[in-house]
């Protein structure tokens, strides 16, 4: 981890003002063959900290990367479109007299490239990305420029969506649609690798099996995927805003549900995997139940009489048999009887005497104690 303090010219500020900037790095790179990008966050007086992409040019070659990329931002507004699909510049700083230049955007996580082959996302996770990649490339073709160059190395991933993050290698269209075309059928390849883990026919480095097996397996697989890029299978030139169309008929957008695998070189991590729902889905409102007929009406009034037979007591049993569980339940008393009351104490027989074997009578004990108790009472009351 690095903190860099940089100053550099922005697009909101006055011509020629730079704006400093702290630059933390974690240590992460994107490598190019023009310029190195760097992970980390940006913070400036102007704004909170963000997610950054720190890219710095040696050369001339590498200057003019950052110079192409600065005029692309600045006919988009400095950003594309500030939801994401595309980042948006924060600063720059082109130093012709070293003959390298800096440049510092917002990113969406971090290059596709990272994840594993192997990690493809489930069926509803495929959405989101679908949707940002084909609407990034209808923003720049809406500019009139053609990227060049979508792979897994140029376009980001945080776990949920996409984002075209490097915009040197974008070129105005003067002439035909062959461009255009060719971006749409890299991020087709680019979309068949993410969903499935193997390389593509198509795509900016294509060395997978034939088309038409690709698109078998995503019939197969990805059914909605393969709708929406059906028009590029079957050999026809359609656009990205075309196949935005095919998906906004064919492919609605599934329920948000939060994110819940763990992202492989993205920014957001869940932990875990979803929860697979097992609880059955009931109707609201699904209106009253169906009458009885009369055979079951009779077999429930049989039931509902069961049910208070047992709320008052115990179902008989065979004798000698033990409860099923807990206390036994005392039966009401029958009708015209009356419950037994407990037996109270008595006093012994012949008292106050106690009568002896041989038939002699003494007083009792407690006769002499009832004595002496009366005359401490006495003597209490008339002392």
């Amino acid at each position: 981890m690095t903190t860099e303090i940089t100053r550099l010219l922005t697009g909101t500020g006055a011509a020629g003002e730079r704006i400093e900037f702290t630059l933390t790095l974690d240590g992460g790179e994107a490598k190019g063959s023009r310029f190195t990008g760097h992970y980390g966050t940006a913070r400036s007086a102007a704004r909170p900290e963000v997610d950054c992409l720190y890219k710095v040019a040696r050369g001339d070659w590498g200057r003019r990367a950052i110079e192409n990329e600065v005029a692309v931002f600045s006919v988009l507004g400095w950003t594309g479109g500030n939801d994401g699909r595309l980042p948006e510049l924060l600063g720059y700083d082109l130093d012709p007299d070293e003959g390298g230049a800096v440049l510092v955007h917002t990113r969406r996580g971090r290059a596709l490239a990272r994840r594993a082959s192997t990690t493809v996302p489930a069926v509803e996770q495929l959405w989101q990305p679908t949707h940002d990649l084909l609407s990034a490339l209808k923003v720049l073709a809406d500019h009139k420029y053609v990227h060049g160059a979508i792979s897994s190395t140029t376009v980001f991933w945080d776990g949920e969506g996409l984002q075209i993050a490097d915009l040197s290698t974008a070129t105005t269209q003067t002439s035909g649609d062959d461009g255009f075309l060719r971006d749409v059928r890299n991020a087709a390849g680019l979309l068949y690798w993410f969903a499935s883990g193997e390389e593509s026919s198509f795509g900016y480095r294509s060395g997978g099996v034939s088309p038409e097996q690709e698109f078998r397996h995503l019939t197969a697989h990805r059914p909605d995927l393969a709708t929406v890029l059906r028009p590029v299978y079957e050999g026809e030139s359609p656009t990205a805003e075309e196949l935005l169309a095919r998906m906004a008929a064919a492919w609605p957008r599934p329920v948000h549900r939060p994110a819940a695998t763990a992202v492989d070189g993205g920014e957001k991590k869940a932990g875990g995997h979803a929860r697979k729902d097992t609880e059955e889905t009931h109707e609201i409102d699904a209106g009253p139940p169906p009458p009885l007929d009369d055979r079951e009406d009779s077999q429930f009034r049989k039931y509902l009489g069961e049910r208070m037979k047992n709320m008052h007591g115990q179902p008989d049993r065979p004798a000698g048999t033990e409860p099923l569980s807990g206390p036994a339940v005392p039966r009401r008393p029958e009708p015209g009887t009356l419950p037994s009351l407990p037996t109270l104490p008595s006093l012994p027989a012949d008292f106050p005497f106690r009568v002896g074997a041989n038939g002699t009578r003494r007083p009792h004990p407690l006769v002499w104690a009832a004595i002496i108790l009366v005359a401490l009472i006495l003597l209490v009351v008339f002392a």
